[in-house]
Order: structure tokens, then sequence, then C-alpha cells
């Protein structure tokens, strides 16, 4: 039995789909680092299911970091993901998350400042912060495998130096009985996205949250691809 409850991702999208928005630049053009001299050090060698958990050590998340950018970027986002299992949300996007119940599994670090590639600290309206996942909610959601859509990226799809196939789930719903709304996946066609209930996504465009598009999921089957 399919769970009522329609799913959506918040997703930036590579190739022809990616959708531009103000505010907000993409994963590839901006770093989360260490100092604004430092890229970020060996937190980023911690591998999820295989270290210690939460992580500890050299591989915990540091408790400050730096969000650089394209000097000519105006920064007005509320979320964005980065690589590294790291997402970069506003102080109020963060609240938000955690009125919604959406509390554990990641390790927050204060963003001390939105710098350019030179280092120049560059003034935004929001203060900022980096959440990297450590744990996540795969097995909360019913991927429907028998309706698996298995499809090979466009040619100029950056993903396809990397591989010729994904699986997509156009029909992924949430298992009967779990209650969470907003969910991080592992799954390579799903982690560089945030899942989320239709609830949630009305309260995101209500309130005015600055992001990538926000897809269905039978809608990212092609923004996903092309």
């Amino acid at each position: 039995m399919k769970h009522n409850k329609k799913l959506y991702a918040w997703y930036q999208g590579w190739g022809r789909k990616y959708v531009k928005k103000r505010g907000v630049p993409h994963s590839i053009e901006v770093q989360i680092k260490d100092s604004p001299t430092e890229y970020a050090g060996r937190w980023t060698l911690y591998i999820p299911n295989y270290h210690e958990l939460p992580p500890v050590g050299e591989y915990a998340f540091p408790k400050e970091v730096y969000f650089e950018v394209p000097a000519n970027n105006k920064v007005l986002l509320d979320y964005m993901p980065w690589e590294h299992r790291v997402k970069v949300v506003s102080e109020s996007m963060l609240n938000f998350f955690r009125e919604q119940g959406f509390t554990d599994g990641y390790e927050v670090a204060v963003v001390k400042d939105v710098i350019s590639r030179r280092g120049k600290i560059i003034e935004t309206p929001k203060k900022y912060f980096a959440l990297r996942f450590y744990t996540f909610d795969d097995e909360l959601l019913d991927f429907q495998n028998e309706e698996e859509v298995v499809v090979k990226p466009t040619t100029d799809h950056i993903l396809d130096i990397f591989t010729t196939k994904f699986s997509i789930y156009p029909n992924m719903r949430i298992k009967e009985g779990v209650e969470k709304k907003i969910f991080v996946l592992e799954h390579r066609t799903f982690d560089d996205a945030l899942v989320f209930t239709e609830d949630i996504k009305k309260m995101i465009e209500e309130k005015g949250f600055i992001g990538p598009e926000i897809y269905s999921i039978e809608e990212f089957y092609k923004a996903f691809i092309d």
C-alpha cells in the first residue's frame, strides 16, 4: 500500500535544466573553508557507516567555517547544498528545521564570514550556518523499486563523467507510520537534494525562503537527467 503523502525535492540540478536563482550560487561555485586561506580539511574524509557516529577527532565538523562565493554574487539564500554532505542554511531556515522536528543527524558550524575568493568579507542580510549530515533517512522511504527508471544523463550533463546510468524513483513515497517530514538521503540520486512533504513545501513558499528549484518527485525525473 502506498503512503498518500506526496514528496518534493529541493534540488539545484545540472546542465540545461539548472534554474539559476537570484542570490543562490551553484554548489560548484562555492567553497566551505576552514579559514579564509585554508580549504576544508580532514573532516571531509569522514565516511558515514564506517567511521564513528557522531564524527569525532579529526573527522568532526569545525565549530566555525567560512563560506566562499563568487565576488559578484549577492548572497540571499536560505538553503543550498554543497559537497561532503554539507548544506548551507540561514538562521531562519535552521530555526524552521528545528521547529519541524528536524533536529538530529547533523553537526552545525557557524559561518563566521561570507567571503570572496580573494578573502574579502561580503556583507549579507542573513546569518548563516553549515550543516554536515552523518545519518540518513533512506530506510524511512519506499523507493518503489519495482517502478525504478534507469536513465542515462545527457552528454553535456556533469554527472556523465562519473557514470552512464542512474536509477530514478518517480513514485517514491514515505513508508506507513513515518511521521518525519524532512529527509536527507544517502542514495546517490538524491544525495544532492533535500526531500520533504507537501506541507513543508507550502510552508517554505509561505515563508519566502530562498533556495534552488523545488520539484515534485515525479518532476525530479526530468530535472535530474537533462
